[in-house]
């Protein structure tokens, strides 16, 4: 989880009050592995006042996380069905990704039919990809361009539809 909820902004942005409990979560385990950390003997280190206790605590709002998070990509799945042919940790990774559209395209074969490549519009200045497309290219290289260009924004399930 420490990669949705600590790389992620689009995901923190959706789910705030769960990002501050995972940043709650994360503190706590350093702090205990900090301590464990500073005990030679391993056996104290595991057994340490409060740490059981602090571990528990910690396994029990991740749980709350996981299942927060679980129900916010079904969610997505629900406005866009065919996120249910990707695994839940491709769909984070879209989802992580969505404001820049071109970083999701290693995903695109595994929710569209032979849909390879997108033709992504470059910035003048610096050659980058854009988040404007206008056409894509199929697995065997056939390239359909675009009636006009499409502009890629807003959260990835929608510009996706």
């Amino acid at each position: 989880l420490e990669s949705i909820f600590l790389g992620s902004e689009d995901i923190r942005e959706q789910l705030p009050e769960d990002a501050k409990r995972f940043d709650t979560i994360d503190g706590d385990f350093r702090e205990q592995m900090g301590g464990a950390k500073e005990t030679k003997n391993p056996i104290d280190a595991c057994t340490a006042e409060g740490r059981e206790e602090a571990f528990i605590k910690c396994q029990t709002n991740l749980d709350l996380c996981q299942k927060s998070l679980s129900e916010y990509l079904e969610v997505k799945k629900k406005k866009f069905p065919r996120f249910y042919f990707v695994s839940p940790a491709d769909l984070v990774d879209i989802l992580s990704k969505g404001r820049n559209p071109p970083l999701i395209q290693e995903h695109f074969s595994k929710f569209t039919d032979n849909t390879a490549k997108i033709d992504w519009v470059l910035d003048e200045e610096t050659g980058a990809q854009t988040s404007v497309a206008r056409g894509m290219f199929s697995g065997e290289g056939e390239y359909i361009s675009y009636s006009e260009d499409y502009k890629c924004e807003g959260q990835v399930e929608e510009w996706l539809t």
